[in-house]
Parts: C-alpha cells; sequence; structure tokens
C-alpha cells in the first residue's frame, strides 16, 4: 500500500540537500559536497522560486545594466526571504544576499564525477538481475562453492567505490534563468529539465592520470553561447563549479568578457557531517537483547576549496571592476565586496560607483559572527546627490558554526535555528521506546519559530525617503508528522518562512500601501519515522557444520532524513491558493486571489507503477530517485475582485491552460540497498536468502516540455458578475524541437477569430536555415509572420536570412500585397514564398560590415540609406539616404567629421550642444544639397543622447541612473517629453521593472486623427491605462483604454498625457506629449505668453502642412529701434527699420513649422507691431499671418 503522501505548502530549504550514498553496509545517507555560498544563495533562488505560491517575496536592488550590441548583464543585489539557516555562509556581499552579475554551472557529485566513471560492471538494475540468475546456475568444482554469487556480493559491497549515478548540475544565466541538466546513464544523452531548446557541451581534459572538465558551454534557442570556464577547485583536484566567462553573441561578433582573480588565497574549509546510532541486537519477537547504542556511525567531510573572485567585466564600450576585502570576521579566508565600479572604456573616473558597508551579525566574543550587509549607496558621475539603500534585520543572532570548539546543535529539521543546544542531531522522538536514549543522542530538531527568523530582514531605507517593512511568519501545517508516538506533534511549523504583509511609506514615515497575504491548500510531504528510522535484518552463521544460524535485528536512527523533506524539487511547501488583500483581510479595498496547479513531487513515486511496493521505505529510495528538477509554478488562474460595502465582486479573471508537450525518461544510475546483511562473507545460507537480500532499482530523470496552450480573460461587470467580455488566446505547436509557437488565434465572446501563424528556421529548407538550426542553435527567429481573420489571410511579412562573412542575417523583408483577403495563401518553405508578396522586397541589406552592421539599405522604390558607425561599431552615428556606403567612406572628410561624433557623449552644458549644432552643420555642408543625412550621438552606458534630422533640427535625450530616459527636448530647449517612474519594492513575482512608450503623431492637420498606441512591458503584466487629452487647461477627452484616438475639432495645441500602473505593485509611470493641430492650410500658434518682464519676448510658430521652402514677408511698424531683435526660422535680424517690408526665404522643419520670435527692451512708448505674411509666388496664403506685438504701455 503507497502511504507516502504528497500534501501542501511552502518554505525555504537549503541547497546542501543529502543524497543517499552507496555503502551498502549501513542505509546512511552520504554527504553531499557543499556549494560555495554565492553559489549555495544561487541555487536557493532556483530550488525555490520567488513565487506567490511559495510566499517568497521578490526583494532586489537594481544597480545597473552593462550594455554591448546585443547583449546586456543587469546587475542587481537579490534577497531570499525564506530563511537563514544556521549552517548558511554569508555571500561577499552579505547573509542572505547575492550579487547576480554573470552566472554560473554548478555540479553535485553522486558517486564519483561522471568523468572519472570507468570498470563499472553494471550499467541498470537488470544487469544486477542477470548476473544473480546466470551466477546461481554455476557451482564452481574448484572450491565446491557458487563463486559467481561470491564476486556478485563482494561486487555489491564496492558500490561506494564506483560511479553508479549521473551527477547533477544546475545553471544560472545572467537573465535570471535556472535550471538543471543531467546525462544518461547508458548513453551520455543530454538531460534538461526543463526541457530548453539548448545546447550543452563540456570540454573534457584528460591525462594519464586524471580526467576534468575544463568549462561547459550553453548555446540558447537565439544562439547565444556562455562560456563557463573559471572554475572552482576542490582539495580532491575535482571541479564543482564553473563561472562565466564569456557571452557571444549568435554573430559571433558581440561579446562580454568576465576576468577572475586566481591567485588569491581565497579558500573556504567547511565540514559536514551524518550520524546514525546503531542500537542492539533484538530478535523476531521484539524483546531487546541489548537495550543500549551497540555502536555509532559518524560520516564527516572536510572540503578545502578554492573560489576565484570576479575581477570585472568588459565589453566593447565599458568595463566594470569589483574591489574586495580580505580578512572577514566570520571565515577570515573569505572576502567581502566592498565596492563596484562603472568605466567607459579607456576611461580613468567611473561613471558610477556602488559602496557595499558591512558589519556582522553576531559577536566575537560569541564566535557567532555572519557579514551584514548595512547598506548600498550608489554615487553617479552626473548627480550630486547619491541613492542611499538601508537594510534593518532581526535583531536576535544565530548560534556559532558547529566546530571541535563548539560541539552542540541548534537545528530543527530543516537547518534553521531552534536553540535547542543539543549534543546531537539524531531525533530522539524517532528512537523506539524500548531502547535507552543516552545524551550522546539526545537530538531535539523540532521548529521554534521565535529562534528561527535570526537574522532575517525585515526593513529597506530607499533613496527617495521612503521605506518598506516586511512581516514574515514561518511555514504552519496540520498533520505534518505521521508517528504512532504520541509525544510526536502532528501539527508543526515547517521548512523556512513565508511573506505576511508588506507596509510602504513614503519620505514623510506616512503609510502609503499595505499587502497582506493568505496561503491555503499547501503541499507539502509528511515527515514518517521511515525518513530517519529503519530496522536492518541481519544473518550470521553460530555453527558452520550444523548449520546453526541466527537472525538478528538492529535499528538504526539517522541524524539526516534519507529523502529530501520536500514536497516539490528542494522547496518543501508549496501553496495552491494565495490571496493578497490591499489592506489588511479585515479592512480593505480588494483582493486578487491566484490559484495554482498541484506539482509533482521531484521524487514521488505514488502513482509510478514501476516502483516496486515493497521497496517504499524511504531508505530505499533515493533523493533523485525520479527526478524533475526544480519546482516551477504553474498559475492556473488570477482573479482580482473590488471590495464594494464588504462584499467581493470580481472585475477580471485570467485562466491558463497547459499541456504537456513531452515527457522523456531516462536513466541516471542505480540504488543499491541491502535488506538482509550478512555479518561474514559466506554467511547467506541458501542462493535465494542471497536473492531477496538485495534491492535494486534504476534511478530516473524524466525531460519533460510544459507550455501554456490557451488563456483567457474575463472582464467583468463589477454590478452584475454574470456580464462579461470573454477574450481567448490559443497556442499551437507543431515542432518540439524548439519550443516556439506556430500559431496564435485571438477569439472573442463578441465574435470573430484572429489567428497569426508563424514559421521558424526549424521548419523551412535550404542550406541557409538547416545551418541557423544544426549548428548555431538559431531557433527563436520568427522568418515569417501571417495574419488571418476568420480565414482569409490580412497580412504578412516575411525576413528571409543570408550568410555573410560567417554570420547568418536578415537580409530582405517582404509585405503582403493585396487590396482585398486572401482565401489563399502558400506559407515559405525556405526557398518559395506566395506570390502576393511580389517580386521586389520592402527592404533589402546591399553590405555588412564584419560585425553584421548594415552597411546599405535599398528600399522597395530602389532608393538607398547608408549607415556610418561608431562606438566600437555598436552604434549607428549616421544614416544617410539617396547615397551608397562606398560612396560615404570614399568622402574622408565626411568620414572624420562622423568619427568626431564620438566626442559628444554626454549634453552636460550649453557649449556642448552649441559645439555639436557647429559640428553638424559641418557635416551637412560636405554633403550635397540632394543628400539627407540623420545624425546621432550616445553615451555607450546609457542610450541615445541627440538625433538631428537632415534639416539640423536636434532632439536631446536624458537618461537617468539605470538608463532609463526621462526626458526629451528639442532644438530651442524646450521639453517636448518627460517619463516619471515611481518604484515600489517588495512585491512577489515581479521579475523586471515597468517600462513602457507611447507612439502616434504628434502634428496633425486640422480633420486627421489623433492616434496613440502604447507599448507597456516588465512588471506583473497586469496594467491600467489612462489617457487626458487637454487643450489649455480643459480636458478634451480621457480613456482607459491602451490605446488612445481623437478626431480634433479645433486647432492649436493639445496636450496629451499618458499613464499606466502595475494593478499589482502600484508602480506607476507618467508621459507627456505636445500635440499640434494645424490649421488649414495652416495656422499660427503662440506658444510662449509675453513675459512682462525687464527684456519683452514674444514667441509663435507657423505650423505649415509640408516641410518645404516658405517665402515670408515681414514689415515692423510704429517704431525704429536698433535693440528690437526678430528671429524667423534659423535667420536673425537687428536694427528693424518700420514701415519697412522685407521678403525672404525660409526653411521649414522636418516637422512642419517655423519658429518665429521678437525681443524689445523695456522701457519703450510705442506699439511696435511685426507682421510676418507666408507667401505663394508672391501671393499672401490665407492663414500664414503672425502678428508679433508689442504693447503701448511698455
Amino acid at each position: 500500500m503507497k502511504r507516502f503522501k504528497l500534501l501542501f505548502a511552502i518554505i525555504i530549504i537549503p541547497i546542501n540537500v543529502f543524497c543517499q550514498g552507496q555503502n551498502v553496509s549501513i542505509s546512511n545517507p552520504v554527504i553531499e559536497r557543499p556549494s560555495s555560498a554565492q553559489v549555495t544563495a544561487l541555487k536557493r533562488f532556483g530550488e525555490i522560486p520567488v513565487d506567490y505560491s511559495t510566499g517568497v517575496p521578490k526583494i532586489e536592488i537594481p544597480i545597473f545594466t552593462v550594455k554591448s550590441k546585443m547583449l546586456e548583464i543587469p546587475i542587481s543585489l537579490s534577497y531570499h526571504a525564506s530563511g537563514i539557516k544556521v549552517n548558511d555562509v554569508a555571500s561577499e556581499v552579505g547573509l542572505g544576499w547575492v550579487l547576480n552579475c554573470g552566472g554560473v554551472v554548478a555540479r553535485s557529485v553522486l558517486g564519483k564525477p561522471d568523468e572519472e566513471r570507468m570498470g563499472n560492471r553494471f550499467q541498470q538494475s537488470s544487469d544486477i538481475e542477470a548476473a544473480y540468475l546466470e551466477a546461481k546456475g554455476f557451482r564452481d568444482p574448484t572450491c565446491a562453492c557458487y563463486s559467481g554469487i561470491h564476486q556478485l556480493d563482494s561486487d555489491f559491497k564496492g558500490f561506494a567505490y564506483k560511479d553508479y549515478m549521473a551527477d547533477r548540475y544546475s545553471y544560472s544565466l545572467p537573465n535570471g534563468t535556472s535550471g538543471v541538466f543531467r546525462y544518461d546513464f547508458l548513453d551520455n544523452q543530454l538531460i534538461m529539465m526543463p526541457f530548453r531548446p539548448w545546447r550543452i557541451d563540456k570540454d573534457i581534459k584528460a591525462t594519464p592520470t586524471e580526467k576534468w572538465i575544463e568549462s561547459v558551454k550553453i548555446i540558447d534557442e537565439t544562439g547565444t553561447a556562455y562560456v563557463f570556464g573559471a572554475y572552482q577547485n576542490y582539495n580532491q583536484d575535482e571541479h564543482g563549479e564553473w563561472y562565466l566567462t564569456k557571452m557571444i553573441a549568435p554573430n559571433k561578433a558581440d561579446s562580454i568578457v568576465f576576468k577572475y582573480k586566481y591567485n588569491i588565497d581565497q579558500t573556504m574549509s567547511q565540514s559536514v557531517h551524518s550520524k546514525s546510532a546503531i542500537f542492539g541486537k533484538r530478535h523476531y519477537d521484539g524483546t531487546a537483547q541489548e537495550k543500549n547504542v551497540a555502536y555509532a556511525t559518524t560520516r564527516s567531510v572536510s572540503y578545502n576549496y578554492q573560489s576565484p573572485l570576479l575581477d570585472s567585466i568588459i565589453t566593447p564600450n565599458s568595463i566594470v571592476t569589483f574591489q574586495y576585502v580580505a580578512g572577514r570576521e566570520d571565515f577570515s579566508q573569505l572576502y567581502r565586496l566592498s565596492s563596484i565600479s562603472l568605466y567607459r572604456l579607456n576611461e580613468t573616473a567611473p561613471v558610477k560607483s556602488v559602496s557595499f558597508y558591512q558589519s556582522y551579525f553576531g559577536t566575537l566574543a560569541a564566535k557567532n559572527q555572519r557579514l551584514k550587509l548595512n547598506a548600498v549607496v550608489i554615487d553617479d558621475a552626473f548627480s550630486s546627490t547619491p541613492e542611499y539603500y538601508d537594510f534593518f534585520y532581526e535583531n536576535k543572532n544565530l548560534p556559532p558554526y558547529h566546530s571541535t570548539e563548539y560541539s552542540r546543535f541548534n537545528e530543527d529539521y530543516w537547518g534553521y535555528n531552534n536553540g535547542s543546544n543539543s549534543t546531537s542531531l539524531i531525533p530522539r522522538n524517532f528512537i523506539p521506546d524500548y531502547y535507552n536514549k543516552g545524551d550522546d543522542i539526545d537530538g531535539t530538531r523540532t521548529p521554534n519559530p521565535n529562534e528561527s527568523k535570526a537574522c532575517l530582514l525585515k526593513e529597506i531605507g530607499y533613496p527617495t525617503g521612503g521605506k518598506t517593512k516586511f512581516e514574515f511568519k514561518r511555514h504552519f501545517i496540520e498533520d505534518v508528522f505521521s508517528d504512532t508516538n504520541d509525544q510526536v506533534l502532528r501539527d508543526s511549523y515547517i521548512g523556512g518562512y513565508r511573506i505576511s504583509k508588506i507596509v510602504n511609506y513614503n519620505e514623510r514615515s506616512i503609510r502609503v500601501g499595505t499587502k497582506t497575504y493568505e496561503y491555503n491548500k499547501p503541499c507539502f510531504t509528511k515527515i514518517y519515522p521511515d525518513n530517519f528510522y529503519y530496522v536492518q535484518k541481519y544473518r550470521e552463521v553460530l555453527d558452520a557444520v550444523y548449520g546453526v544460524m541466527d537472525t538478528y535485528y538492529r535499528d538504526i536512527v539517522s541524524s539526516n532524513s534519507f529523502l529530501p523533506l520536500t514536497g516539490t524539487g528542494n522547496n518543501p511547501v508549496t501553496y495552491r491558493v494565495v490571496t493578497e488583500y490591499n489592506g489588511s483581510a479585515t479592512n480593505n479595498t480588494g483582493k486578487t486571489v491566484y490559484y495554482y496547479k498541484a506539482p509533482i513531487s521531484a521524487n514521488s513515486y505514488i502513482d509510478n507503477p514501476e516502483h516496486p511496493t515493497d521497496a517504499e521505505d524511504a531508505r530505499f529510495i533515493h533523493p533523485y530517485h525520479y527526478d524533475r528538477g526544480n519546482y516551477i509554478p504553474q498559475q492556473d488562474s488570477v482573479v482580482e475582485f473590488l471590495n464594494i460595502g464588504g462584499v467581493y465582486k470580481p472585475v477580471r479573471k485570467k485562466e491558463f491552460n497547459y499541456t504537456k508537450l513531452f515527457s522523456n525518461e531516462f536513466l541516471t544510475g542505480i540504488h543499491l540497498t541491502r535488506k538482509i546483511e550478512y555479518v561474514r562473507f559466506l554467511d547467506f545460507k541458501t542462493l535465494e536468502n542471497f536473492g531477496v537480500s538485495y534491492v535494486a532499482l534504476d534511478t530516473k530523470a524524466y525531460e519533460e516540455a510544459i507550455v501554456v496552450t490557451s488563456s483567457s480573460t474575463y472582464e467583468y461587470n463589477k454590478n452584475n458578475p454574470a456580464d462579461y467580455i470573454k477574450t481567448t488566446t490559443e497556442y499551437k505547436y507543431e515542432n518540439f524541437s524548439d519550443i516556439q509557437p506556430r500559431e496564435q488565434s485571438f477569439l472573442s465572446s463578441q465574435g470573430g477569430e484572429v489567428k497569426t501563424q508563424y514559421k521558424y528556421p526549424s521548419d523551412l529548407s535550404s542550406p541557409v536555415y538547416n545551418t541557423m538550426v544544426e549548428e548555431l542553435n538559431m531557433l527563436s527567429y520568427p522568418i515569417e509572420q501571417t495574419t488571418s481573420v476568420d480565414g482569409d489571410v490580412t497580412q504578412s511579412k516575411l525576413t528571409t536570412f543570408e550568410e555573410e562573412n560567417g554570420m547568418y542575417l536578415p537580409n530582405k523583408s517582404y509585405r503582403l500585397e493585396s487590396s482585398s483577403p486572401l482565401s489563399y495563401f502558400t506559407a515559405y518553405t525556405g526557398t518559395i514564398m506566395d506570390p502576393n508578396y511580389g517580386t521586389v522586397p520592402e527592404t533589402s541589406v546591399l553590405e555588412y560590415d564584419s560585425f553584421g552592421n548594415p552597411l546599405t539599405i535599398e528600399e522597395k522604390d530602389g532608393s538607398k540609406t547608408s549607415y556610418f558607425w561608431g562606438y566600437n561599431n555598436q552604434y549607428p552615428v549616421a544614416k544617410i539616404e539617396s547615397m551608397d556606403y562606398s560612396g560615404l567612406v570614399l568622402n574622408q572628410t565626411l568620414v572624420n567629421n562622423l568619427v568626431q561624433l564620438e566626442n559628444f557623449s554626454t549634453m552636460s552644458s550649453e557649449l556642448v550642444r552649441a559645439s555639436l549644432k557647429t559640428l553638424n552643420q559641418s557635416i551637412r555642408n560636405i554633403l550635397p544639397a540632394d543628400v539627407l543625412i540623420t545624425t546621432y550621438t550616445y553615451d555607450p552606458l546609457l542610450g541615445m543622447t541627440s538625433q538631428t534630422d537632415y534639416n539640423g533640427v536636434s532632439f536631446y535625450y536624458k537618461h537617468d541612473n539605470f538608463g532609463r530616459l526621462i526626458q526629451i527636448k528639442n532644438n530651442t530647449g524646450d521639453i517636448v517629453k518627460y517619463f516619471v517612474y515611481n518604484y515600489k519594492l517588495g512585491s512577489p513575482n515581479i521579475n523586471t521593472p515597468l517600462s513602457f512608450s507611447i507612439n502616434g503623431n504628434s502634428s496633425v492637420d486640422l480633420g486627421e486623427m489623433i492616434n496613440f498606441s502604447s507599448s507597456v512591458s516588465g512588471g506583473s503584466n497586469d496594467y491600467i491605462y489612462y489617457w487626458e487629452l487637454r487643450k489649455g487647461s480643459a480636458v478634451v477627452k480621457s480613456s482607459d483604454d491602451s490605446d488612445f484616438n481623437y478626431l480634433p475639432t479645433s486647432s492649436g495645441s493639445y496636450t496629451l498625457y499618458f499613464s499606466v500602473t502595475d494593478n499589482l505593485t502600484e508602480e506607476e509611470s507618467v508621459q507627456e506629449e505636445l500635440i499640434i493641430v494645424r490649421g488649414i492650410p495652416c495656422e499660427f500658434v503662440e506658444i510662449d505668453p509675453p513675459n512682462g518682464h525687464s527684456t519683452y519676448v514674444r514667441t509663435g510658430r507657423i505650423y505649415t502642412p509640408l516641410a518645404d521652402v516658405v517665402q515670408i514677408s515681414y514689415k515692423m511698424t510704429g517704431r525704429n529701434s536698433e535693440n528690437v531683435q526678430l528671429d524667423v526660422g534659423n535667420q536673425h535680424f537687428a536694427n528693424l527699420l518700420a514701415g519697412t517690408t522685407y521678403t525672404l526665404n525660409v526653411q521649414s522643419s522636418r516637422q512642419g513649422y517655423i519658429d518665429c520670435k521678437i525681443q524689445l527692451p523695456d522701457g519703450g512708448t510705442n506699439h511696435v507691431e511685426i507682421v510676418i505674411t507666408g507667401l505663394q509666388n508672391n501671393t499672401t496664403v490665407l492663414g500664414y499671418n503672425v502678428k508679433l506685438s508689442i504693447p503701448d504701455d511698455l
């Protein structure tokens, strides 16, 4: 009967999971080699994911992002809030924290390293059974014995000295992706958990006496390669960790390099152990002949390992350096990170510096120190105000690490502090009552929530002056223990901590938001006696002549569980229902309820028909017996409610349906245990006795692809929940090798179906696409995208690739040319495309450089645009229309001027902008009149800083410290757009910051529609939109849709405000857009009112329908004054004569306007008026007249 039940709950368990050993004399859990502190912290994020279902909130401090042209490395600090374990060692940053700035591959060696496997007699459990059947059929006449059985017994006893199980690898990439991979024990085939269409290669080196893994390369579905080459070295010369040394873009020309310090004395000595108490003999009748512990076995191993320290990250335009301080108080041989500096390449002054301020939990006298992160300070070269982050923790400290000086134990079943001060970790609860329990096995493992909260984070202070307070509670589950001993509590605290409440305060310490969490339907694994205790049967020959046998038993209790006390992977508890209240549970404005699918235990054998029912005790099962990797949450649905008068009314619901595309089973090794131990080599009396004395089971791993195949959204009428609009998106997968959806269908309850079909390189047949798939793993590039409405094709776009200088790059793009929907359409095959695309592509790349940058692009009409690249070939500094690249580079004067654009990385002053304006004018003077050029400057660390069009009109871009665009100014210094980012930290499941952009027509003619669309990403993917169009102070239209449109009824200047709010975190971002509605054919719009100060200034604009040369006539009436200044477009006039009419030609900007300005000092008494009239063929054109008047009283 299978009584091993899987229930539910959340927790955070350490990385150091003990694995079942291969010692068949006594079934003791063996010691798994500990990882370094940094890797242990990183692995915890993979094993216990940040998610509502685990109760672990995302706590992250963004520092900055390092970028190259195609790659990026986000650098940040993350805190795993599941609790601190007694044996946790602080990373270089501080206890509980991890610095995200690269990646790692870490290995758990199961048996011996895979590369050292040799001379194994058995490959799978059936080989052992076959060997037994063969051996028992042959009696060796030379010894009058069954020599084959004797050899088999000898092989069993030598199992611990051979590698009978595949190792287990964990990986973490710079983008946060993590997982597990292994290799099939029979054919060394790669096993990825979960499945990803990646390639992983190990570079194995060898000498006549040893083998080792020099490096590991992972290539993801984009073709991006991650090389892990800096390895951790143990004292046994076995490599257990490989650190990211290089990222290589798919084009092979772009890369980011990571350099490490190897020659430092950063070594770590750590001892881990397992102890078992073996009690005296007792016979079948249950009477104990010996009531005391007969003997105890202690399996303790000390590992010395040396880990490299990250020294620098190098991109084509920047370098990040890391500085450390030696001599920590908790581990004198470890280092702590003191600062990080970001430099532009070849510059000596840092652009940004990050300082880490640390102290220690505990005291030197108590010998219980752990490195503590107190604050992080971020200094920016362009800001005079540093950003301060402060951290506050629970005051309770942890006990000292166990050592020869401190021999006490204070760990509960999950490794958290319980303050028990025990002499042993062997839990006395599981020792049978008829034995004497001595002090040396007096282990108390009961959880104690007051002690286990030691060193846990409770508050963060932010640079804005605000703060977030966290309230954590330990998981409490009913019916955790299953035991006949009444002294064992059934209900218990379990695992680590879950978030209970998050409270945000502003800079005045006023509470501005509260989130409270409630957890239901926990999934977890009960604790059974056989997790720690089992009965071993022995047979011993007392008299070989007369065949007298003694059969007896020994009770064995271990300090470590034979199986991890987890429900899913290494996660002890997962919740299927989590409620988040906007306020408290009793006083709130609404709630969001998250529903999850029941997880499958990574080691479950409950429903596995292959697992024998007589081998269900924990000691017969390996911790990775049926390995499915780490727990990955599967959200069933999310329902949002408003609290209206104490009644929760649904507002929105999202549902998700999952499909397991495939599940491949692999053999990972053999797990061998003995039901009967023979005291001496020949103590089995019959061959049948030997045949039932062992249990040999295959261990397995499952490579599975589980994807969302449909999602539905319900928008409810809050006054009538039965009234809703349902939209469903369905995803269809055909090619399981790359796990890309081939079809996406959008259906609405209001009718209509929109379907989009995709073609990827693996769907196509040609040498180019075959190479992209088979050699480069470039799988995720959509080649063709076709949209149909109710079955008829309405649009399609095709991008073809070609090989250029060893790179595979897009070379041609096509769009469907059809005036009406098509009932028949031929999908692209790699060589043949639908004839409705036409024969001439929309764009063709005629030439690339050696970095994969396009140099010349030809449009469908035959026009050509060339690009000049700068900043180490990372960014285009010039776009030149109507000129081939070959002609561009022949003009050395032009090239020399374009190169100088790199000197304007920052727009720090008017002087810099003036110099850039001069350079831009020089560049344009070099070119023929029919060649148009747009130039760009960049701060390689932040992004574009200026753009100047072919009219010489510039826009300037300002970014904040995190590289986010915050302001756009025009040529005259006016702010035309600004962006506001308001962040709130502490909410679960928010993996990326909220970011957005809006696009639309910022200038239209009267009678033309104003259309704007928004693109939002990051955050929780649940957004609230708001648009507001104003003319002056009057609101013309508001909308809460994701897009905005309005048909203006009058001309003039409008302001469009857009805000997007994350419905989960309440994070809000705002953008403002100036919109001009021109008259017909054009109109003057005053953009600044009279200022009435000592110098009178009046400005205006003529908005023209075309960006063209406009004839202007102007005439001043009133009085002559040499102090009257007039600017029309880019022309300046002084010493104006009253009554004189002037005519000139003015170039209208590309945006379709001409700026006009008049200045007059105070003190005049005569009326001054300048009339500017637009002319066409010397005839006044209606609507161009502009009057700039100075009143008489000035």
